[in-house]
């Protein structure tokens, strides 16, 4: 081997130490005094090939997966050390948070949850709304297949606490969407229900959505919801609480409350809540008999204007003019005016 073969080579090697120790410790003063910056900053390795060593160690743990029938309690802690070792090289490895964390799921649901909250408060993934929708479906489906221990008030405490952080997840995740999908605000919607009564989440969804209709009303500066289409959700709402409930007290006073307010100028039948058009002398969807509107007084033909198409009649009548009434003048105010007028006679 040749001399100066040999002087190359040290010299790679030398500046290969050189730039990871440069690089560990650029890295320590960057957390130091960016704080921030450590969540989207791999370790420092091999002068800056982080991102080469997370995509390697992508391909084994693939591989390494590959290998498993499931995940369960007797590899579940190696899967969490080669992801997150993954994850350490490069934060911002996405198709790692998408993949690598849901395979978790069903063994480690809270380090799951606990990954890809690290993931949401990174800066550079700040746009992809999938990360924090999987970490509020993982806290409201998961632990349903997870046999927990405690008494019965413990256990629906801990459904409520993990509603709650699940409703944060979801609402980031409709924020950060351009036009979030209907899954996403249908589960974030029913979260909001199971923090609010976990017993009957059919009456909660409709007590969540007539809150925010509620938000939103007023003379003073409405606050916009991030809801669409909240009013169809809303009668949506009812519709499945009358169904699921038809003989609970609560639910018909809130229903009847909705329907009041929010539906006010609408013909809504009162046996299965559809809306129903001029001239319907039944509900088209449950046969049930409503009350007839928009015709004709003297034909009952629908009414298509002012007039009757049918027979003529003018069902809009100028309303008659109103009488000026003159304001009554006090007996004392007469003769007062009186003897004013006859002081100018005199004069």
């Amino acid at each position: 081997m040749k001399k100066s073969l040999i002087i190359h080579i040290v010299v790679m090697i030398v500046a290969i130490i050189c730039g990871s120790y440069l690089a560990l410790h650029l890295n320590q003063e960057q957390g130091r005094l960016m704080p921030s910056k450590k969540l989207t900053n791999g370790a420092p390795m091999l002068g800056g090939f982080q991102k080469i060593a997370s995509d390697v160690e992508w391909m084994l743990f693939i591989n390494y997966m590959g290998s498993l029938k499931s995940v369960d309690q007797s590899n579940v802690k190696d899967v969490i050390e080669r992801l997150e070792k993954i994850l350490g090289y490069d934060p911002n490895f996405e198709k790692a948070y998408q993949v690598g964390v849901l395979s978790l799921t069903n063994e480690a649901p809270g380090k799951a949850v606990e990954i890809l909250d690290k993931a949401c408060q990174n800066d550079d993934l700040k746009n992809n709304w999938q990360l924090p929708f999987y970490a509020g479906f993982i806290l409201t489906h998961a632990y349903n297949f997870i046999k927990e221990t405690g008494t019965e008030a413990e256990l629906r405490e801990r459904k409520i606490q993990r509603a709650k952080q699940a409703v944060k997840f979801f609402e980031m995740a409709i924020k950060r969407s351009p036009k979030p999908e209907q899954y996403v605000v249908n589960s974030y919607i029913r979260a909001q229900a199971k923090a609010m009564n976990p017993d009957n989440d059919k009456m909660a969804a409709l007590q969540v959505l007539f809150n925010t209709w509620n938000k939103q009303q007023g003379d003073m500066e409405m606050e916009t919801s991030i809801i669409p289409d909240l009013n169809q959700k809303i009668i949506k709402a009812a519709q499945e609480l009358k169904e699921n409930s038809p003989d609970d007290p609560k639910a018909k006073e809130l229903i009847e409350i909705v329907i009041k307010k929010v539906f006010k100028d609408q013909h809504i039948c009162q046996k299965c809540l559809f809306t129903y058009a001029t001239g319907d002398k039944f509900c088209q969807a449950c046969g049930e008999k409503v009350e007839v509107y928009g015709v004709c007084p003297k034909c009952n033909a629908v009414l298509k204007g002012q007039y009757c198409s049918s027979c003529g009649f003018n069902a809009r009548p100028p309303k008659p003019a109103e009488k000026k009434v003159q304001p009554k003048v006090k007996p004392e105010a007469k003769k007062a005016d009186v003897k004013k007028t006859d002081a100018k006679k005199g004069k």
